[in-house]
């Protein structure tokens, strides 16, 4: 069996990354080749998206109600039915926009599928 092919989106500048981090990112991969980066924001690289629809998606971005709010219904939009969404930080109360965008998302289509700490991962039962 041929390993899946792993998109990993992520800007690494300003909110959460710096070259140094990219560096790191690209050390831990080294080797993985069905690893494959995207240097964009969330934004830019579902704007240009090309690869069909996708089974997992890991959030782990900007930390606000607007952000993750707009992954969810991006990403959530490319997500396979059945498919899964993990977000991650959903318990940290400095971090209260990005716990009710993904508790609002059980009214959207998605149900919880585990939770344990600060993670929450949703189970994507209708298309939307």
């Amino acid at each position: 069996m041929q390993p899946r092919t792993v998109f990993a989106v992520d800007p690494f500048r300003g909110y959460g990354g710096d070259e140094s981090d990219f560096e790191l990112f690209c050390l831990n991969t080294q080797g993985l080749d069905n690893v494959k980066h995207l240097r964009l924001s969330s934004g830019d690289a579902f704007r240009g998206w090309q690869y069909g629809p996708v089974a997992l998606v890991f959030i782990d971005a900007v930390h606000d109600y607007p952000n993750t709010r707009f992954d969810l219904e991006a990403w959530g939009s490319l997500l396979s039915p059945g498919g899964i969404i993990a977000a991650h930080d959903t318990d940290n109360p400095g971090f209260a926009g990005t716990r009710r965008a993904v508790f609002e998302a059980t009214k959207r289509g998605y149900d919880i599928l585990a939770h344990p700490p600060n993670l929450t991962i949703l189970f994507k039962h209708t298309i939307l």
